[in-house]
């Protein structure tokens, strides 16, 4: 493919440059009718067909100048690798262009309009090449619209009497063409006929380029905001998977408690003959096997849910909650009358973690942190309240704490999200009040087991 588009490039800029070389001598092709139209304007005094002499002697060299800027800039994509070529690409493109225009008009065929060549090539390469990106060139179809509007613009200068003191228009044609107008009285009407071309066809070409760069740099963006979301996407990925891990290791620590207490048990079994011990050592493996089970599908599921007290939940809570540094005071106020609860037990009590890890760590400015967990029932919900005096989160932060990703203490930003996941999973709600530098006021509402629709048989046989 990569080949093919080398000899298309190839092949078209020979093409384009060879039509650049033969075109001026093909003036001819057009002599009949330019020179008809300059002597029907004479006899008749009729302007427009000077107009029209000078827009098709313009598009004629307008066309030239299209096929020699497109097969220069074909041929500068041939040179060098695009490092080195982006270095000069411009200048040289430039000087090419200019010294082929002279080779060309002026020495094969004697035509040459020097000063209109300078001024319009460099007007047309300034508006070219302004804010185009570095590190590519500009696209053939922008090149080739641009080209268009502004050589064609400064052609009809040649055409008007009043620029012939600048050096516009010394050819034979534009001079016949303004010696036509002069005998007629009619330059007036060539000047502003000229500008009634010239100025639209640059403002045209002025608005075509913003909004070229316009579109580039919204392409730019949504290039960059595609590539910046996809960077988003493996970064959660990723961050889930260590989320995954740490789940999987928590649960793992917990496993062991009851295959410790089934090992013990099963080691006494093999100490007695007793039936009624035996009975009894049974019926304790068998709850520490329904709770390994329970563990590992409130693990594996989201959707398992399992009858279990609040004390239950919030003494598997306790249980997780690292207490290492002397620095930090945390106590635990249980009410009376709490409600049971019909929810997935390790998903909730991980939630509630996170809730109590997130308190431990954000700073405090004073001598302790201290964090107050207050569980207490409200209208058949277990209502669970995490204080603590650390600095606070700023207003501002508020409504972006929930959202993945995000974090203000260089951690996943994935806690927050999976607290209000796993709570609203399970029918509650969860919502969060700060001050700065005062505290920080987390508060999660779990349905009772009788709002959830459980009746007290269900209880009993899920128990």
């Amino acid at each position: 493919m990569a080949e093919y588009k080398r000899i298309l490039t190839t092949t078209l800029m020979i093409i384009t440059i060879a039509v650049s070389f033969m075109l001026p001598g093909r003036v001819d092709m057009f002599w009949g009718r330019i020179i008809h139209d300059l002597r029907e304007s004479i006899v008749t005094g009729n302007t427009g067909h000077l107009i029209l002499a000078s827009a098709i002697n313009g598009f004629v060299f307008m066309l030239q100048a299209i096929l020699l800027f497109v097969g220069t800039g074909l041929l500068m994509r041939r040179i060098g690798n695009e490092k080195e070529r982006i270095k000069c690409f411009r200048f040289i493109h430039f000087a090419l262009f200019l010294g082929l225009q002279w080779l060309i008009n002026g020495w094969m065929y004697g035509i040459h309009e020097p000063v209109t060549a300078l001024v319009a090539s460099s007007a047309t390469f300034g508006a070219v090449y302004i804010y185009s990106d570095e590190e590519k060139p500009q696209h053939f179809i922008e090149q080739t619209i641009l080209t268009i509007q502004f050589f064609y613009a400064f052609q009809w200068l040649n055409s008007m009497p009043a620029l012939g003191f600048m050096g516009f228009g010394v050819t034979d044609i534009p001079s016949s063409i303004k010696m036509a107008s002069l005998y007629q009285g009619s330059e007036s009407i060539m000047n502003f006929t000229g500008l009634s071309f010239f100025i639209p066809l640059v403002f045209s070409g002025i608005i075509t380029k913003i909004l070229y760069v316009q579109h580039r740099r919204s392409v730019a963006m949504a290039e960059e905001n595609i590539r910046n979301q996809q960077a988003l996407a493996t970064l959660k990925s990723r961050m889930l998977e260590n989320m995954v891990y740490e789940e999987i290791n928590t649960l793992t620590h917990d496993l062991k408690t009851p295959l410790v207490t089934i090992r013990g048990l099963n080691s006494l079994l093999t100490m007695t003959d007793d039936s009624s011990v035996i009975g009894e050592y049974s019926k304790r493996i068998e709850g520490a096997a329904i709770k390994m089970n329970e563990m590992i599908s409130g693990f594996l599921y989201e959707s398992s849910r399992q009858i279990t007290s609040a004390e239950d939940l919030m003494n598997y809570v306790r249980a997780q909650i690292p207490l290492e540094d002397e620095r930090i005071r945390i106590d635990m106020d249980m009410g009376d009358n709490l409600p049971k609860l019909h929810i997935n037990k390790i998903r909730v009590s991980r939630a509630l973690v996170n809730i109590i890890e997130n308190a431990i760590v954000i700073p405090t400015n004073e001598e302790y942190k201290k964090i107050d967990i207050r569980i207490r029932e409200s209208e058949g919900y277990l209502v669970v309240e995490v204080e603590d005096n650390g600095i606070g989160i700023p207003v501002e932060n508020l409504d972006r704490i929930w959202e993945a990703g995000y974090s203000s203490k260089d951690t996943t930003g994935l806690g927050l999200a999976f607290v209000k996941k796993v709570i609203e999973d399970n029918l509650g709600d969860v919502r969060i009040d700060s001050r700065v530098n005062e505290g920080t006021i987390v508060t999660m509402r779990l349905p009772g087991a009788e709002l959830t629709g459980l009746e007290e048989k269900d209880y009993e046989d899920e128990r």
